[in-house]
């Protein structure tokens, strides 16, 4: 065992390992598969994807440099709800870390010198933004993102700007929802990976006000390869650094989608209805895809079984014709943005969905209206 230890306190090192393992996942590389942590001048674990690179700075007193590589998901469960210091050193090539209750070694014969550094290329566009706002902001529109790999270019969320203000937007083709930032923008236009947007929401504070240093940078197309530029992004919060790779990709002209649908509606539309909270905890979770009805001149929505038979029914507010969505679509939009009100010209039409916010708007597609010819 080496001289050099570093001690810090159990819950801060199980935190930081969960926010690592994020991202980290389980690789046949070995290297890939674990975090690295770095007891410097500035103490941090590092975990990477190759897509992804977090790195969470940790409060540690130690006796010189080193580092080790740990396993997150046997530290965290061998630490479990322990308390007290934790005392790390190195063991025979390999991490020993130590509490009053327990004690975890990590993975030997792994060179931490192969650790990949994730390139970000060339900043070109930076900017603030705080912690709550962009919680908010992914909240808004992260639901909507496509997990169908045909269409990659639509596995993210799109950074734009609409009229100069900074805007998020995302689509599967079933439906589209875009936020708007209340901040200028005028930096490239570019596709955030869902991961990394998953990622973000973790480390993020819902209601917090700390500013988060963004910055988007240009990865030069490596000599002798095909191929053009690409972009990456950086965020910095007060004890991480997130790196990722942006997708490559040319995102569809949303704006006509959404154009077209506000102009079908137009000012006055023939359908409204309120959909709430309350609605969606009361969908049935067994077969979420289920055609949920909503009929607003006869005051209900009811949702189907696979015997096409009306098994739950709850008074709805609006006016207009009887239109449908499946029931998980309603449950994602008003688990994120609260409670809506849809409009729309006519059942098979598009619908524009409004939260409370009117920085947010959802265009969604309906169902065919079960039992309805035609």
């Amino acid at each position: 065992m080496t001289d050099a230890t570093a001690i810090l306190d159990t819950r801060s090192l199980v935190d930081a390992l969960k926010l690592v393992d994020v991202v980290r996942e389980a690789h046949h590389i070995p290297i890939l598969a674990v975090a690295v942590a770095n007891f410097d001048d500035k103490p941090h674990l590092k975990a990477t994807d190759l897509d992804q690179e977090l790195t969470v700075f940790l409060k540690a007193t130690r006796t010189g440099e080193f580092q080790v590589a740990i396993d997150p998901p046997t530290a965290i469960t061998a630490f479990g709800n322990s308390t007290g210091a934790a005392t790390v050193s190195l063991d025979d090539g390999a991490a020993y870390i130590t509490t009053s209750q327990v004690a975890v070694r990590g993975p030997k014969g792994i060179d931490l010198n192969d650790f990949p550094t994730l390139n970000t290329g060339k900043p070109v566009h930076r900017f603030t933004i705080a912690e709550g706002k962009l919680h908010a902001a992914l909240q808004a529109v992260r639901f909507a993102i496509s997990t169908e790999e045909t269409r990659y270019y639509l596995n993210g969320v799109f950074l734009t700007a609409v009229d100069g203000e900074m805007a998020l937007v995302a689509t599967d083709g079933h439906r589209l929802a875009r936020h708007l930032m209340e901040m200028p923008y005028d930096g490239p236009q570019v596709i955030i990976p869902a991961p990394t947007v998953y990622t973000l929401q973790h480390l993020v504070k819902r209601d917090g006000d700390a500013p988060l240093s963004a910055t988007i940078g240009v990865v030069a197309a490596g000599k002798g390869h095909a191929g053009k530029d690409t972009h990456a992004i950086v965020v910095d919060g007060d004890s991480w650094h997130l790196k990722s790779r942006c997708i490559d990709g040319t995102y569809p002209k949303w704006e006509v989608v959404m154009g077209k649908a506000v102009d079908a509606i137009g000012g006055a539309p023939t359908i409204r209805a309120t959909v709430t909270q309350a609605h969606v905890s009361r969908l049935p979770k067994d077969n979420s895809w289920r055609p949920t009805t909503l009929d607003p001149d006869a005051g209900t929505m009811r949702v189907r079984n696979d015997y096409d038979e009306d098994v739950v029914e709850m008074p709805l507010k609006g006016t207009g014709a009887a239109f449908c969505f499946n029931a998980h679509y309603l449950r994602q939009l008003v688990g994120a943005v609260g409670d809506v009100e849809f409009t729309g010209s006519a059942p098979d039409a598009p619908f524009i969905a409004t939260p409370k916010n009117p920085k947010t708007v959802v265009v969604q597609m309906p169902m065919k209206v079960p039992g309805k010819k035609g």
